[in-house]
């Protein structure tokens, strides 16, 4: 996205070669970010709260995260999909009927650092095949209409796949 230059900063060495490092901000976000001067004049720098994911979420500074890996990441992503893409095959029992993801967890960061206070993700971790372990945001929100139900740290929780099988069964079984 469009920046603007804040700041020289001191240059930095790399090898033999010293890099004038800016600082700059990001317009659409306010995004405060210090960079190699050459970079950003490449177009080579990115916006990390930006959303570039389906146009709803963006990524943040996740990487530092401990709880970052590949299939955390896919969790993160399949709930934005459902709710928002669509496109979606799931779409239309999610995003079409009014399921959303909390705006706070719009942003992948801000998911990887909730992760530790939702109940069960000790479990998930634990496990030794993490795939027996999905997100939920039905079991603490049963007695809320399906079409108000929202992905969130307080209304979410890990449970095993057959747990949410039969959560998903019972949900059909009173919805027909």
């Amino acid at each position: 996205g469009p920046f603007k230059i804040l700041q020289e900063l001191e240059h930095r060495k790399s090898g033999t070669i010293y890099k004038r490092r800016i600082r700059i901000q990001f317009i659409l976000t306010g995004t405060i970010k210090d960079v190699d001067l050459l970079s950003a004049l490449n177009g080579k720098v990115t916006d990390p709260y930006f959303n570039t994911v389906m146009g709803v979420a963006c990524l943040g500074n996740y990487k530092s995260n401990p709880y970052h890996n590949k299939q955390i990441y896919d969790i993160w992503y399949h709930m934005i999909e459902r709710c928002y893409n669509k496109n979606s095959k799931s779409y239309n029992m999610y995003g079409l009927i009014g399921i959303r993801v909390d705006p706070r967890w719009l942003c992948y960061e801000n998911f990887l650092n909730d992760l530790q206070y939702i109940t069960g993700f000790s479990e998930y971790l634990a496990n030794q095949n993490i795939d027996n372990y999905e997100l939920d945001k039905d079991l603490l929100q049963q007695n809320i209409p399906k079409e108000q139900r929202i992905y969130s740290k307080d209304t979410c929780c890990f449970i095993s796949k057959h747990q949410n099988i039969q959560l998903m069964a019972k949900d059909n079984k009173n919805n027909c």
